[in-house]
């Protein structure tokens, strides 16, 4: 609706991509064509392309040929909120055990969760003391929690669903490990707010 209304509006127009266009897998092979038409139109017709990361941009870029003026500008995290000196009530509250490993964001394939909890299950055996953290949700949620049954982990892995915003950090700061097992990621928020948080 912006592309089409600049015409008459004559305000500009700037277009954020914050990951590779749901439209392809790789160049030649479109997933959905309708969206790659739809993507190309309106970035090529953009005053400026606001790209999350260098690679973004390189894998847009590549397939899209945008040629609309565009910039690369990383996310930034609010270090009030995310820092070591978060304090938490969450192990207590969860029951954790002495070594946590965290998992923030959406529970889709594409997060290679399930890879965290095969992994997470042949730790297990020689690290009897820990717990797997999963905070978010998604379509893959019971899947994934049939895995960790499946795997006999069940009850060491902690799937908590959605957790506001404002409450991450107390989640975070209980976690001595954050993992992010992504087959794919634009420039990942998680990964700066766990720096942040010093894990």
């Amino acid at each position: 609706p912006a592309i089409l209304t600049k015409p008459f509006l004559k305000i500009p127009v700037i277009c954020s991509v914050r990951n590779q266009s749901q439209a392809y897998a790789t160049k030649g092979s479109l997933k959905f064509p309708f969206y790659y038409v739809l993507e190309r139109f309106a970035f090529n017709r953009s005053d400026l392309v606001i790209y999350s990361s260098s690679w973004v941009k390189k894998t847009v870029d590549a397939v899209m040929e945008v040629k609309a003026p565009s910039i690369v500008l990383h996310h930034g995290i609010d270090l009030k909120k995310f820092n070591p000196r978060v304090k938490s009530d969450i192990a207590k509250k969860l029951k954790l055990k002495r070594f946590a490993i965290g998992f923030f964001g959406r529970l889709v394939k594409e997060k290679g969760i399930y890879l965290l909890i095969k992994a997470f299950a042949k730790f297990k055996k020689s690290s009897k003391d820990s717990s797997l953290l999963v905070v978010g949700e998604g379509p893959e949620g019971n899947e994934l929690k049939s895995l960790s049954k499946q795997l006999g982990v069940e009850k060491d892995v902690h799937f908590v669903g959605f957790v506001h915003r404002n409450y991450i950090p107390k989640y975070m700061q209980v976690c001595d490990v954050i993992v992010l097992p992504s087959k794919s990621e634009g420039f990942s928020s998680v990964v700066l707010e766990a720096m942040a948080m010093g894990k």
